[in-house]
Order: C-alpha cells, then structure tokens, then sequence
C-alpha cells in the first residue's frame, strides 16, 4: 500500500474519535461537575456533532477553492485545538467552547476522508478502501479510547490530553497529500441524486443515535451502579471498536455471502446489543466470581462494535456507488451531516423520550436504543441498495 494510501486512510483514525475519545472518562467527569445537569455534561461528547454539521455544510464550498491538502490543515489544527485545550480548563462552559472547535476541525477530516477515496480510485477499488477506512476508524477508537479512560483514572482532565495523537497524523498528511481540488466550480446541486440517497442518510443518522446512545450512556451508568472503574471503561469500549474494525474488515466478504441481506445486518445486532444493555437484576449476582452485570455489558459493547462495523462502511459505499464524480463531495457532505445529526440527537431523543414515556430507570435509555433499532430493522427490509457484481 503506497503512501497517498495510508495519508487518507489515516484521516479515518480521527473522525470517530472526535466526540468519543473522552467517552470513558464521562463518569468522573459528571462527578467533578456534579452541580451541572448530567444532559450538559453529555454534550462533552455530542456538542462537537453539532458543529461538525456546520463545518460539513461549507466543505462542499470550500473544496471548490481550496486544495485537499490546505483542507486537511485547517481540520487537523482546529482539531487539535479544540482537543487539548480542555486539559487545562476547570469551567464546563470553556470545555464545550473548545470541544465545538473540536467539532469545526472534524467537519472538515470526515468528508475529506472519504471523498479521496471515491475521486482517486476507481470503483472496484473503493468498496475495500471504505472497508479498510472504517476499520482504521474503529482501530482508532479502540486505541484512543482504551488510552483515555487509562488517562482519566490520573484525572478526568488528562483524557484529553488523547488527543495529540493527531500531530502525528498532520505531519502525514501534509507531506504525503496531494495538491489537487476534489469538486468542480458551477456545479449544479442535483436533487435527484440526493433523493435517491435519502434512505441512505436517514441510516446514518439513526445507526449513529443508536452508536452514541451507547457512548453517552455506558460509563455514566456504569460507574452509577458501581460496576467498573474509569479505567476498565476505556478496555470494554476498547473491545466495542476492536470488534468494529473486525467486522468492518470483513464486511465484502460477508456481502459476498449474504448478498442485499447486509441492509438489515446491523439493526438486527443492535436490536440484540441493547435488549443484553436494558437487563437490570434488583440484587448483585457473579457468575465465577465476576459481576453478571459487567458480562452482559461486556458481550453488549462486543454487538454495539460489530453492528457500528457493519453498517457504516456500507452505508458510506453505497453512496460512492451511486454518486456521480461531480457529486461526490456534496453527498459525503451531507452524509456527514447526517452521520453528526445523529450523533447530536441521541441524547436529546432519550431526554425527550424518557420525558413523554415517564421512564426513570438509567437503563431505560439502552431501552429506548432498542426499539429505535427495531424501527431501523423494519424500515430497512424495503430499503433500495446496490451492489457490485
């Protein structure tokens, strides 16, 4: 594999950890600012969604002047900006300043990331590339995310301090990406694609509330029932993005095997995922010495990866199927917008939901993600894809 190869696929190992990296370190943070609503200290992780939004709305624009290598700049500064900053801050307000520039430098990387790979390589090519794409954005999950709840047993602040791993992939990229432009000017917005792909977004807005109704809730409810140190968080969310790249490595071969049947793969795991994550015992039971609690969760973060792996890199290719080329940046574009909206909603869509319903258990959030992923489920089985031959 060449190194323009590696360059892009690098840019992958950033975009999921924008708003996740720190997810372990969750708990000791809505500890630390006990006296803020635990729906503000869940914006630590979401806030960056919304603003990855915004930043994905003028990426189309900006593609037009600016090269890929002055767009990658751009992202990776304000990425690592708005990263490490909160280290040296105590004030939950400057915290989610920084992490909505955060957010800024990953609205940039993402439909970067993916639109190298639909305009340089031909098409035969893009369905391993995207798999091999989301399985460095797993990988990165599993690395970062493992580090940072080690970091945030030191202190909640050090998590994120993960975030300089970025430097790493800057110094990469603007040595290794091309000088070229990925969008032609006076192109005219093609609805008709768009609507075609509508199904398509609206998967990657509610695979990404399901993904982040997980990330949002796992550590804060977990360490509520004493089951887990900070730490140990970081390993079993670990194991949630290890089993994400192993499913996202293998997705072709699973498409070659199971053919349109791919559509309803993953809402079918995370039906499982969260129906394990909604069990609740009123009394403390091992098996083996080991809390049953921590097995099951343990087992449910295995599914949430492995759903999360399948659907993503399919989505994202589904779209550089059936995109044309002078398109291209404008669909991954609004992709992300709805891969963020998603992840920005989903703890608003539990609030509201637990509201309209009165449920008060923590876990009836993992409850909520369970039947949102049976309407997912439900909906796919009339979903339109596309596959190569």
């Amino acid at each position: 594999m060449n190194m323009l190869k590696i360059s892009i696929l690098s840019i992958s190992l950033a975009t999921v950890t924008g708003g996740a990296a720190v997810a372990p370190a969750l708990g000791l943070i809505a500890k630390h600012f006990s006296n803020d609503s635990e729906l503000l200290i869940k914006l630590i992780i979401t806030l960056p969604s919304l603003f990855i939004i915004f930043s994905s709305l003028i990426f189309a624009k900006l593609a037009n002047y600016l090269s890929v290598k002055q767009l990658a700049f751009i992202g990776f500064i304000l990425f690592i900006v708005g990263g490490v900053a909160p280290f040296f801050l105590d004030d939950i307000i400057q915290v989610l300043v920084f992490r909505a520039i955060l957010g800024l430098g990953t609205g940039f990387l993402m439909p970067l990331s993916v639109s190298l790979l639909g305009f340089l390589f031909k098409k035969e090519e893009q369905g391993k590339l995207m798999g091999l794409s989301a399985m460095c954005n797993q990988l990165g999950a599993v690395i970062t995310v493992s580090f940072s709840g080690f970091l945030a047993s030191i202190s909640w602040q050090y998590s994120f301090l993960i975030y300089l791993f970025a430097l790493v992939l800057f110094v990469l990229n603007m040595i290794f990406l091309p000088n070229i432009k990925i969008a032609e000017k006076k192109k005219k917005l093609d609805l008709r694609n768009i609507k075609n792909l509508s199904g398509i977004y609206i998967n990657l807005f509610l695979v990404q509330v399901l993904f982040f109704n997980f990330t949002n809730n796992f550590s804060i409810i977990y360490q509520k029932e004493q089951i887990i140190s900070a730490s140990f968080i970081g390993v079993i969310m670990g194991f949630n993005g290890l089993f994400g790249a192993i499913a996202s490595i293998n997705l072709h071969k699973v498409v070659k095997k199971i053919r349109t049947k791919i559509k309803i793969l993953g809402a079918f795991i995370y039906i499982l995922a969260f129906l394990l994550f909604a069990i609740r015992f009123s009394e403390h039971i091992e098996i083996a010495g080991i809390n049953l609690m921590l097995i099951i969760g343990i087992i449910a973060a295995i599914l949430n990866g492995l759903a999360v792996g399948f659907s993503l890199p399919f989505l994202f290719s589904q779209i550089s199927t059936r995109s044309k080329k002078q398109n291209l940046a404008t669909n991954m574009a609004l992709a992300s917008i709805a891969t963020f909206s998603g992840q920005f909603s989903s703890p608003l869509i539990d609030e509201l939901l637990e509201h309209i319903f009165n449920l008060h258990h923590p876990r009836d959030a993992f409850l909520i993600a369970m039947f949102i992923a049976i309407f997912l489920f439900i909906y796919n089985l009339r979903l339109k894809i596309k596959l190569r031959n």
